[in-house]
């Protein structure tokens, strides 16, 4: 397989999960360096704030809380009003949380949490007048570019492809030349996957077999070409999630940002032979993902088999960091 260099840029790309400064002297932008977004995902809510100094974006706050948003959507594939009440106290604590952080700067962007349903109009109409703000509703080609442009912050490629498992989509980009060749999103995700295709708490071998056959049926009509052999650049909560659990069950390093895919294949075949040991890895470092992290290794594997690659770089930025990139470069 034809070899690639890529190289990690800047000093600064932490992976903590929760990174607070405090700086008393800094460039102002807009009368303060800081920005807010918060990312409306069909699994999980984030709230991220960073400092913007020198045309990049340092997080020194980010807070999460899984929702499952997706799981609140009924069979004429309406958002319930459960699943609203869910969506707007959250929208309406984070917001609490920026005026205690006195960051004012704040985008909201939902992506197939509210993408996916049939009554978004009137909920995103809802949400806005309830508090006081817009919230961009990405398309599925506009969430995939932001991720590429995200990985652009931390790496310095010019061809490879793009994925982010979401908890009700997966973006995929293919880029070569320095320009994406093809940007969209597959209607699954790790949370759908599960509701989908998945009876227990985890999938079985038929369930695992079944949920693979779908993304092979998503990428086909979608025309993702196959045995691209270009490296595979891995974004989002799922991602983040497969690395950890893959650090910790293979021992490797806690550093390390790249996956194996012969590690993933070790993974499902314990899953098979020793499921106490590696469900009691996934309580232990990531008990909200129990019921999604089997279906979102599966369509990471499925993926990586498709484009034909064996390393997955996992990249520390994605669509919340391409979007704001986007948006403060633009101003």
């Amino acid at each position: 397989m034809k070899s690639h260099r890529h190289a990690e840029k800047g000093e600064r790309m932490e992976w903590n999960d929760i990174i607070v400064e405090q700086e008393k002297d800094h460039d102002q932008h807009r009368g303060d360096d800081r920005v807010g977004i918060i990312d409306l995902g069909s699994n999980s809510v984030r709230l991220s704030v960073y400092k913007w100094a020198e045309g990049r974006l340092v997080q020194i706050f980010t807070k999460t809380e899984t929702v499952g948003l997706a799981s609140y959507v009924d069979s004429s594939r309406n958002l319930t009003e459960d699943g609203y009440r869910k969506s707007e106290d959250i929208l309406v604590e984070y917001l609490k949380t920026t005026r205690q952080l006195g960051v004012t700067d704040v985008s909201i962007i939902a992506t197939a949490s509210l993408r996916n349903i049939e009554n978004a109009p009137h909920v995103l109409r809802q949400l806005e007048a309830r508090i006081g703000r817009p919230i961009d509703l990405l398309s599925g080609e506009r969430e995939a570019e932001c991720d590429l442009e995200g990985v652009r912050q931390i790496y310095d490629i010019t061809e490879g492809v793009v994925v982010d498992i979401g908890g009700g989509s997966t973006e995929v980009v293919v880029f070569r030349g320095g320009r994406s060749e093809l940007a969209l999103a597959l209607p699954i995700g790790s949370l759908t996957a599960y509701l989908d295709h998945v009876q227990g708490l985890t999938p079985t071998l038929v369930e695992v077999e079944d949920i693979a056959e779908h993304v092979v049926r998503e990428l086909v009509k979608n025309k993702i070409p196959k045995d691209l052999k270009l490296p595979l650049y891995g974004v989002g909560g799922t991602l983040r999630a497969a690395n950890k659990l893959v650090n910790g069950v293979m021992l490797h390093d806690v550093a390390n940002k790249t996956i194996d895919a012969g590690d993933l294949k070790r993974i499902a075949r314990m899953a098979e032979t020793q499921p106490k040991i590696l469900l009691l890895n996934v309580i232990r470092e990531m008990p909200d993902r129990i019921h999604t992290i089997f279906p979102g290794i599966t369509i990471l594997r499925t993926i990586a088999r498709w484009v034909g690659t064996d390393v997955i770089h996992v990249s520390a930025f994605g669509v919340r960091e391409g979007y704001l990139q986007k948006r403060l470069t633009a101003d």
